[in-house]
């Protein structure tokens, strides 16, 4: 449960970025990364905690520490954004992305005193623990809470950015963004905006899962955790909200860690099933791009019902007083009405 609904926040943060905006984004695990590294040195406190070695070294009061690590994902976004969507077309976007985040891999882990190299963080309490006072067994369930709060957040916000201006703007742009640029909309700026906003949930989507875990290491952000999203995606639907909480549940619940139940037998082994786990979230996201590529949801079509309306000569043209069938056949104001109707 944890899983699932911090992935819903994941999902719905790329899915701004890649099923509205249309930005091929492969390096968004990196904002995740960056979200957990600043929430986790936000709450160990000062350095050398378990021999570690680490930047700020501060510890405070939950949850400003999912709040820093939303604020690092947004910045993150910020940087790279300038990077590639300033001139990149849709179509080396993610082989720009794809090295941007080997880069920033490879420096985290090479730069011990940034956030203790490739030997990661550890340690990391858990949100108010302590205030709580919890077994471990009813810890969890106050901890898939605070998840469930945090993903029913991003639903709600998304919901509300598809149906406003900004997303019928975003959905333009993916189309084709000349014709955006046409009608006077900043591209750039547009595509920013949702960079950002779905970095910030990114970051807090690290910020969860540091705060579950206790431990963040370069390896646990590698190009195949971003693949999963991207895969999760793609099979749950694009520009759907709710397509995309349940490509949550495929991917990363059903395929990645139900699979981990499966009790070695013969030949197989744990490292057997964790091959054979990326080759079927491969193998089915491959099935969904040649069969069914809108996802098992697809995405919803808009209808701007009072236009209907007025076309089926069910309501009079605005302003006019006057049904479509009056403004084409004539009246008395029939050039009006048809200046209004064009």
């Amino acid at each position: 449960l944890p899983y699932f609904f911090v992935y819903c926040l994941l999902g719905l943060g790329y899915n701004l970025q890649y099923g509205l905006a249309g930005i091929n984004n492969v390096a968004n695990y990196s904002f995740v990364a960056f979200g957990a590294y600043m929430a986790a040195v936000t709450t160990l406190g000062p350095s050398n905690n378990f021999l570690q070695s680490y930047i700020l070294g501060t510890s405070i009061a939950w949850p400003l520490p999912l709040l820093v690590g939303a604020a690092a994902g947004a910045l993150t976004s910020l940087v790279l954004g300038f990077i590639f969507l300033w001139r990149l077309r849709h179509q080396y976007q993610a082989i720009v992305t794809l090295v941007v985040a080997q880069v920033i891999w490879l420096l985290v882990g090479n730069n011990t005193g940034l956030f203790n190299g490739y030997n990661g963080l550890a340690g990391v309490p858990q949100p108010l623990e302590s205030v709580v006072n919890l077994a471990p067994i009813p810890y969890e369930a106050f901890f898939v809470g605070i998840a469930a709060f945090c993903a029913l957040l991003g639903f709600a916000f998304m919901r509300r950015v598809v149906r406003s201006p900004l997303g019928r703007v975003l959905r333009t742009i993916r189309e084709d963004e000349s014709v955006a640029s046409c009608f006077g909309r900043n591209v750039f700026r547009q595509q920013m905006s949702a960079f950002m906003v779905a970095g910030a949930m990114a970051g807090l989507a690290g910020g969860l899962l540091v705060e579950y875990l206790g431990s963040w290491t370069p390896s646990g952000w590698t190009v195949y955790e971003g693949f999963v999203v991207i895969a999760a995606l793609i099979i749950g639907g694009t520009a759907n909200n709710i397509g995309a909480a349940l490509g949550a549940f495929i991917v990363p619940v059903a395929i990645y860690e139900l699979t981990g139940f499966i009790p070695p037998f013969g030949p197989v082994n744990a490292q057997t099933i964790d091959a054979f786990r990326w080759i079927a979230i491969g193998l089915v996201a491959l099935l969904f791009l040649w069969f069914r590529p809108q996802g098992v949801l697809p995405e919803a079509r808009r209808h701007f019902r009072l236009v209907d309306r007025i076309l089926a000569g069910q309501e009079p043209i605005p302003g006019k007083g006057l049904s479509l069938s009056e403004a084409v056949h004539g009246s008395d104001a029939a050039s009006d009405a048809k200046d209004a109707t064009q």
